[in-house]
């Protein structure tokens, strides 16, 4: 199980101030009484309804601390992972044109993008099939769901033309389309 905003289990520290203040509140008032007779009567009292109160009071305190419980885990929001997911068409479409040679920093924004393709296929899983559509000057498919390879997104070698990104998407839409009409096989 793993947890969408795991930075809410944090608040799972207010637990402390829930029995901070549970201890604070319940403090005995004292009574000043003049007559024995009272006294007899308070005992008997007391004697019947202390475990009740105590018992009471220990339910109260857990019926807090259940709800502060409840209300953190559903602000964590829980994934549970039931077995292998269904497997996922990735459709990759990058473009390699003269204006993606443009020098950032240290690296072309061409080599920034390859490497940033990289860094979100490796979070992919097990069954996941990847499409990688290449736009320079025209369109090409670099390489289908069944040949992917890291390699060659590494290898690949900047081109110096224009592209046309209107029909380079177009490409990419055709191109899944038998892939998610057969399920990906």
């Amino acid at each position: 199980m793993s947890f969408l905003y795991p930075h809410y289990l944090w608040l799972s520290l207010l637990a402390i101030l829930v029995i901070a203040l549970f201890f604070l509140r319940f403090r005995r008032r004292t009574q000043i009484i003049s007559s024995v007779l009272i006294w007899e009567r308070v005992f008997r009292r007391k004697a019947v309804s202390a475990l009740w109160q105590k018992l009471r009071r220990l339910l109260s305190l857990i019926l807090h601390l259940l709800i502060l419980t409840l209300l953190v885990f559903a602000g964590s929001r829980p994934l549970v992972s039931q077995g292998d997911p269904a497997p996922r068409l990735v459709a990759v479409l990058l473009e390699n044109s003269l204006a993606m040679q443009a020098v950032q920093g240290d690296r072309t924004s061409f080599e920034k993008a390859k490497r940033e393709i990289l860094k979100k296929l490796r979070s992919l899983g097990g069954n996941d099939q990847v499409l990688f559509v290449v736009s320079e000057g025209r369109p090409r498919l670099l390489f289908s769901p069944s040949s992917f390879s890291r390699e060659r997104i590494k290898r690949l070698p900047a081109h110096f033309g224009g592209t046309d990104l209107a029909k380079a998407l177009d490409f990419t839409l055709k191109t899944m389309k038998p892939y998610i009409q057969q399920g990906m096989k």
